[in-house]
């Protein structure tokens, strides 16, 4: 019978959090790696760990205490990672108060996670994460491959930066969520996006060109379209 169990899509702020990661291994690399990049404050318990987390702690990147794991080390740490297959170090942190309350994840074993890592396809700012909810971590990788490869080109990293850029101006510019949506929407339908892989002003113009016309309300969307 299949499971019923259905998993949260989320994506969290890990600035300056404290994310534990149990074991030394290339496992535990790849999610130092991750955590790193959002700017996570990293703890690794390990007995014995890899060059790049050895050279991560020499440049003061990562904490590395160099023993096994104690259940006090989990405290304050907004979410925890294991690496290893050590039963004894999973019975240390995955206790139920420890899983009542913090976000645990030990690599291959569901019963011992009450979150799940996604197959990520990444292109720029842009990411679409991928589950099969655990079942097949292998079909979730290769849909994974596929969206990166036919639907996340670099294209779409940069216009992601572009309007992103401009999400200020546009928020004092259109006061309402209702006209804010309607902009954005048109310059996603408009020229904008085939304009930045060629001409960065053109793109620029054009877009003021819309916002004009979405807060004076002085010409048709058209219009600017047409004649920029």
């Amino acid at each position: 019978m299949p499971s019923s169990k259905r998993y949260f899509p989320l994506y969290l702020d890990l600035t300056g959090r404290k994310c534990l990661v149990v074991g030394g291994g290339e496992v535990a690399v790849s999610r130092i790696e991750s955590f790193l990049d959002c700017g996570a404050d990293v703890t690794v318990v390990a007995e014995e760990a890899s060059d790049q987390i050895r050279l991560w702690a020499e440049h003061g990147k990562v904490r590395w205490l160099r023993r096994r794991v104690l259940e006090s080390d989990t405290t304050g740490a907004f979410l925890v990672v294991l690496t290893t297959d050590d039963q004894s170090v999973k019975r240390t942190v995955c206790t139920e108060s420890g899983m009542a309350c913090q976000l645990i994840n030990s690599h291959d074993d569901a019963a011992n996670s009450n979150f799940i890592y996604p197959a990520v396809a990444r292109s720029g700012p842009m990411q679409v994460a991928v589950t099969s909810s655990g079942k097949s971590p292998a079909m979730a990788q290769r849909l994974r491959d596929r969206i990166e490869r036919e639907t996340l080109p670099k294209s779409l990293g940069d216009l992601a930066d572009f309007l992103g850029s401009k999400r200020s101006l546009v928020t004092n510019s259109l006061p309402t969520y209702e006209s804010r949506k309607r902009f954005w929407g048109a310059v996603l339908d408009s020229p904008i996006p085939g304009l930045l892989l060629e001409n960065n002003h053109a793109a620029e113009v054009l877009f003021l060109g819309l916002l004009d016309a979405f807060k004076n309300e002085a010409a048709s969307v058209e219009e600017v379209v047409a004649y920029g």
